[in-house]
């Protein structure tokens, strides 16, 4: 194993250890309910449960007990000590709860104050090394702590006063579990059941290691509230969507001072298409990712040049194009259902539908007018073979990327807080990011059905290499774009589990270590990059991908070659 190990690293070995003691063990079984544990161990005998351990997995190498137990607040009632592993105490009361972490955790003061609290609520603590499971403190069912505390009641009680006063702290004992188990079963339950910390798969749609580096932002004209964010993550019982939704808006208020556009009721209808992949979490962690980056080349010339040049910081534009950059996605998916279901029932061709009208949608409101920035952003003279190529991808094609880009303007065509040339680089930016768009850019895609327009276009290589010096924007959202593969809920996702393993940054290397569920998930994603990487230019950017259950593992670096 590694410096660091991944969350399945750690379930791999845990499970091994359990095994060997003659437990079953399941990892995130549907059979248990909705509440998917992480892995829950048991061991029969003679056809009786004998024993239960449910495990939930640290991979941080530092820990806050703040940040793993808060005190959290849910509709007026005060919950202490809140955290999965204690409602799993609930859930399973005869089973032992334990937290899980690697050897390399820091035994600091934050790590006592979290093994108090978690003594104090009957969680245990392993350890886990290679080929070793080292228990640092043993745990409680809830069946045991509750045993202990009448124990305890009687014990004093009987030494110290009559029957009724027994009673009476009984009773009053009792009434404190009741009000324990309403606080976690039913506030949970209506509405806060489905946190994502008892009903995940495995992975946050979120990734915890991406929220904690946010932490390191220190340039960025709206670090603080990415460091907030950072801090109240862990403890926030809102889901994924609602905190990632939460932050764009309150950033696109602050520092583009417009709103952000609805896009989570169309992600809950594309999702129904089980090959969907999700596109909304998606866009705000390559916001989050290239927030990273960005800060970290704050002061390099390509960032500093961008401001000097278009008038707004890179940062707000790049809040505004990632953010964006997939938008128009529903528009491009549900336009091939509108189109299959036609050519299925009416027996016409893609050629007799135009069943969005897009191609007066784009005329009408002028769409094509403002083509002359993006051609500006690329330094390109704008002329009948671009323009064609524009219209036939987003009037035809319904090309999410281009009517993104076309609608991008729109939306900020009479913006205060980004320049004109600024909006064009974004704009460009979100045109570039896909990659059908950015092969005919560069001039490397080559299809004998190529269409007429499309081939001539390609010819004219207006693109050939993206480099960080010249379109810095154009860059970092195509790279971000290519590296965010982790937390996608549906399409292939089960079949390739991709997860952020570790993100190295600074100025001489940007690494992005991701890895997929075996050799075929792997070698796919290794084709991407391998085409990627002949376009983008810049010998520091880099992505590792890595296969659990094979023997693949290659780091494909953004040479241009």
């Amino acid at each position: 194993m590694a410096d660091y190990y991944t969350r399945e690293q750690i379930i791999k070995e845990l499970k091994d250890h359990f095994v060997n003691q003659n437990f079953e063990c399941e990892e995130y079984s549907k059979g248990l309910g909705e509440v998917r544990l992480p892995l829950y161990c048991k061991r029969r005998q003679e056809g009786k449960d004998e024993e239960e351990i449910v495990v939930d997995v640290i991979t941080e190498s530092t820990i806050s007990k703040e940040d793993y137990i808060p005190t959290i607040s849910i509709q007026g009632a005060t919950v202490e000590y809140a955290c999965a592993p204690r409602f799993f105490q609930y859930y399973l009361p005869h089973a032992k709860v334990f937290w899980a972490h690697g050897h390399y955790m820091l035994k600091d003061k934050e790590y006592e104050s979290f093994k108090t609290a978690c003594k104090k609520n009957g969680l245990g603590i392993l350890e886990v090394s290679d080929n070793a499971v080292t228990t640092m403190q043993d745990a409680l069912s809830l069946r045991q702590i509750v045993i202990e505390q009448i124990e305890n009641v009687v014990k004093k009680t009987i030494t110290s006063g009559p029957q009724d006063q027994l009673i009476e702290s009984l009773s009053d004992l009792f009434g404190r579990q009741q009000e324990e188990y309403i606080h976690y079963l039913v506030r949970y339950a209506a509405p806060k059941f489905q946190m994502r910390a008892i009903t995940s798969r495995g992975t946050q749609d979120l990734s915890f290691l991406l929220i904690n580096r946010l932490h390191e932002i220190r340039n960025l004209q709206y670090s603080e509230n990415l460091s907030q964010l950072a801090v109240d993550y862990r403890k926030a019982a809102k889901a994924d969507y609602e905190i990632a939704s939460d932050t764009i808006q309150s950033l696109w208020n602050s520092r583009l001072e417009t709103d952000y556009p609805e896009m989570r009721n169309f992600e809950a209808v594309l999702q129904l298409d089980p090959k969907y992949r999700d596109h909304f979490l998606h866009q705000f962690q390559v916001f989050l990712l290239g927030a990273l980056i960005i800060d970290k080349l704050y002061n390099t010339a390509p960032i500093q040049e961008f401001k000097k040049s278009s008038g707004t910081a890179l940062e707000d534009v790049w809040l505004a194009a990632s953010t964006y950059h997939d938008f128009n996605y529903p528009i491009q998916k549900c336009e091939g259902w509108m189109t299959d279901f036609f050519q299925q029932n009416l027996l016409v061709s893609d050629k007799e539908l135009v069943t969005l009208k897009l191609e007066k949608v784009v005329v009408t409101d002028e769409f094509l007018s403002k083509m002359q920035n993006l051609c500006t952003a690329i330094g390109c003279a704008f002329d009948d073979c671009v323009l064609r190529f524009i219209l036939e991808r987003a009037a035809i094609q319904r090309d999410h990327a281009v009517l993104g880009a076309l609608t991008f303007l729109k939306k900020f065509q009479s913006n205060t807080r980004l320049t004109t040339i600024a909006a064009g680089h974004a704009a460009m930016s979100i045109l570039l990011h896909y990659e059908p768009n950015w092969q005919c850019f560069c001039g490397n895609k080559s299809d004998e059905h190529m269409p007429d327009w499309e081939r001539e276009f390609s010819n004219k290589r207006l693109i050939p290499k993206l480099t960080l010096d010249r379109l810095p924007l154009a860059f970092l959202l195509t790279f971000c774009d290519a590296a965010q593969e982790w937390g996608r809920v549906g399409g292939d996702y089960e079949v390739t589990r991709p997860e952020l393993e570790a993100i190295e940054i600074d100025q001489q290397r940007i690494l992005i270590h991701i890895s997929v569920e075996d050799d075929t998930s792997c070698n796919s994603k290794q084709t991407e990059l391998q085409n990627l990487k002949q376009f983008l230019k810049d010998d520091r950017f880099g992505i590792e991908i890595r296969s659990r259950k094979g023997t693949m593992s290659t780091t494909i670096w953004m040479g241009g070659a």
